[in-house]
């Protein structure tokens, strides 16, 4: 293959080769007619033999070399996005993707930063394991690749229609061999109701839930469930419903740009962690809360200092649970649990008081 691919004289598409010599004239008339198919099906996807079909084709030749060719002359032009998963071919108009599809959220976006991974304790690494953020390291788990996978869903992603492309979800969804952008399809475990999704490799979320997550009003902190449909491209997203009863939560607030937390009775119609469940009513007041906080680029320390000070006000103890924490951290920046609990261990300002409870010393 190495070969192959050092030689200029060969084409090569989804792992296909040809000579450049034989390859078919595609043109600007034919690219043009190809971006109009794409346009009229909402920017797709569509199968290369569905554009070939609909631009009139090629000329005369084998089917099979027209979808060749035109395959690696939309690979080549900027307008279009091969969207398919592994050994299939779909494209999309990359003007008509979503707008989080093409570039990450800011809520989603991660910096790493750098901490000594050796100092978790083994029950730290334990409770980082069970969160599965998709940007903690961790190795892949064993076992077959059509299990449900559950997960807790946590501020941004509820914020930004999305679930974390995590270690066990990535087991789940479509790949792709080069494609960044793969198009499925989400299916409401609840009603049946099919919704266009992006799996988004680079940012590791998946986009297109809002909608979804909207209509059956999740919280943050809901158990939600993945698995993969009978049906090829289909993708069941599901949560643990029952009929809305009053509950306590943890509200959000936000004025001046300061964060609280009080609790407050909401109806809630879905099983959740009550260590992470969050509510928010102004979320504009929280967008610009997480801006302003992007900002200023505090320290994480200092953003848990904050934190700690406000959630442990709710509390006899004065405690927060490191789950706690991290739900309530991630409203604010997008952070993995490891940096998290290593900024605990680290600081003197922060005292371990047993069972991932902290509080502030002094």
């Amino acid at each position: 293959e190495d070969r192959l691919e050092s030689n200029s004289d060969l084409v090569s598409v989804a792992r296909k080769w040809f000579l450049r010599s034989l390859m078919l004239e595609v043109n600007d008339g034919h690219l043009n007619l190809a971006e109009a198919v794409l346009d009229l099906a909402a920017g797709g996807p569509l199968a290369t033999a569905e554009i070939l079909e609909q631009i009139g084709g090629l000329g005369g030749e084998p089917e099979v070399l027209q979808e060749f060719c035109l395959n690696d002359a939309l690979n080549n032009d900027i307008r279009f996005d091969e969207v398919g998963p592994v050994d299939k071919v779909l494209w999309f108009l990359k003007r008509l993707e979503p707008a989080e599809v093409l570039t990450p959220p800011s809520m989603l976006r991660y910096t790493p930063s750098t901490y000594e991974e050796g100092l978790l304790t083994p029950e730290m690494l334990a409770l980082e394991a069970e969160i599965d953020d998709e940007w903690s390291n961790l190795k892949a788990p064993k076992g077959i690749a059509h299990e449900e996978v559950q997960l807790v869903l946590i501020y941004p992603h509820r914020r930004m229609g999305t679930l974390p492309l995590n270690n066990r979800l990535r087991r789940i969804f479509p790949t792709a061999r080069r494609t960044d952008r793969v198009w499925v399809t989400l299916v409401d475990g609840q009603d049946g109701e099919e919704y266009p999704g992006w799996v988004v490799r680079e940012g590791r979320y998946v986009f297109g839930l809002t909608k979804l997550y909207r209509k059956h009003k999740l919280p943050v902190g809901a158990y939600v469930t993945v698995q993969r449909s009978e049906e090829p491209g289909k993708i069941i997203v599901n949560f643990l419903a029952h009929r809305p009863r009053t509950e306590w939560v943890r509200l959000l607030n936000v004025k001046d740009n300061q964060i609280s937390f009080e609790d407050q009775k909401r109806a809630i119609g879905a099983e959740y962690d009550e260590l992470m469940i969050l509510g928010a009513d102004d979320i504009t007041a929280v967008d610009t809360l997480h801006q302003v906080t992007q900002s200023q680029r505090k320290s994480l320390s200092a953003l848990l200092r904050m934190l700690i000070a406000e959630l442990s006000r709710a509390t006899p103890q004065n405690t927060v649970h490191a789950k706690t924490l991290y739900s309530a951290l991630n409203v604010v920046r997008r952070c993995p649990p490891g940096p998290l609990f290593a900024a605990l261990l680290t600081n003197p300002d922060f005292e371990h008081v047993g069972n991932h409870y902290w509080k502030l010393s002094g």
